[in-house]
């Protein structure tokens, strides 16, 4: 099952959630986003068992790199900070 992940511009009205050219039919109301003009991105947001792999797995790539190393993108209360790590690499 799917969630709704976020929320993006309608592509068919441009976001304004009328399209003038039919305004004959349905008062020009945009059907593919209800005249909202917002539609719903659907997908899987990551569940506790995802976000523990993952971050597993970039501290085994951490320590791949040498443990002295890995404790430079380690913060005070010694978990990952995937931010130190990023900015380390720019």
């Amino acid at each position: 099952m799917y969630d709704i992940i976020d929320y993006r511009r309608c592509r068919k009205c441009g976001g304004a959630g009328i399209i003038l050219s039919y305004d004959h039919i349905d008062n020009g109301r945009c059907w593919d986003c209800h005249g909202t003009g917002k539609v719903r991105v659907y997908g899987r947001k990551m569940g506790y068992a995802e976000r523990a792999a993952t971050e597993y797995k970039e501290r085994e790539i951490l320590l791949e790199q040498g443990y002295e190393e890995s404790k430079k993108y380690v913060d005070e209360n010694g978990e990952f900070d995937p931010y130190a790590a990023l900015m380390a690499q720019i």
